[in-house]
């Protein structure tokens, strides 16, 4: 997309079986930039940090000067999307805690964390925090959630601790999370969001009613799990492993 002279181009960072992609927007030197998803373990390190520590040298960034970002997107909570996101907030963290220059600047963080989306109850928190860990981990026999839970939610229970990882990790460095939107990024207000340099995203999913029926289907999975199990330490032993 152009508009005068503003060029907007999409870089694929190489990130094994995951995504990671730079969204660069904007006039000439002024130009802003985007970060959708961060890829797998070890992505981060070896791939995306170089690639962002070249934009700093392109930039002429002193060491005082963080590299700035419009927003950080994160689509969903697979570790083959979230994982190099956490490590690059991770480090911010480091860097914060050790009162020197952060190396980035982000303004925004686009996060639907699981706990929002599934408006957890208090009282079913202490089995759901079992279960995140125990899919996290993968390890001991364990106990299989129930064979009628769906994989949408199996999926999800598997990822939970990298969402709850990111969403504290952002309170921590006071990024903005899913501004200007109260509460979850989804359909349909605002549906049309400005980011300035010409550049607008228009959101056309999830929309309310899916996440509504989302929210349905776990608490329905949920109850299963309570009655089938009441000791979260050995709630869940299920871990997303597909590549995909």
């Amino acid at each position: 997309m152009t508009s005068g002279k503003m060029l907007v181009t999409l870089e694929a960072v190489f990130a094994k079986k995951g995504d990671s992609l730079l969204l660069h927007y904007g006039p000439g030197e002024r130009a802003d930039r985007v970060l959708i998803v961060g890829g797998p373990r070890g992505v981060y390190k070896r791939y995306l940090k170089p690639r962002l520590e070249q934009l700093r040298e392109e930039a002429d960034l002193g060491f005082d000067e963080s590299l700035p970002f419009r927003m950080v997107m994160v689509s969903h909570v697979d570790d083959d999307h979230i994982a190099g996101i956490i490590d690059l907030f991770n480090e911010q963290i480091k860097a914060k805690e050790a009162s020197q220059p952060l190396p980035y600047k982000i303004k925004t963080l686009w996060h639907n964390s699981f706990d929002d989306i599934a408006g957890a109850e208090n009282d079913s928190e202490e089995i759901l925090t079992g279960m995140a860990a125990r899919a996290a981990s993968a390890s001991g026999p364990g106990l299989p959630l129930p064979e009628n839970m769906s994989h949408e939610c199996k999926a999800v229970v598997a990822s939970v601790g990298q969402g709850r990882l990111l969403r504290n990790a952002s309170r921590k460095l006071g990024v903005k999370v899913n501004a200007p939107f109260e509460g979850l990024v989804m359909f349909p207000a605002p549906k049309e969001v400005l980011l300035g340099n010409g550049l607008s995203l228009v959101v056309i999913g999830p929309d309310r009613d899916r996440v509504k029926a989302f929210q349905k289907r776990w608490n329905k999975d949920l109850k299963a799990i309570l009655k089938k199990e009441k000791d979260s330490a050995s709630a869940a032993s299920f871990a997303d492993e597909s590549p995909f």
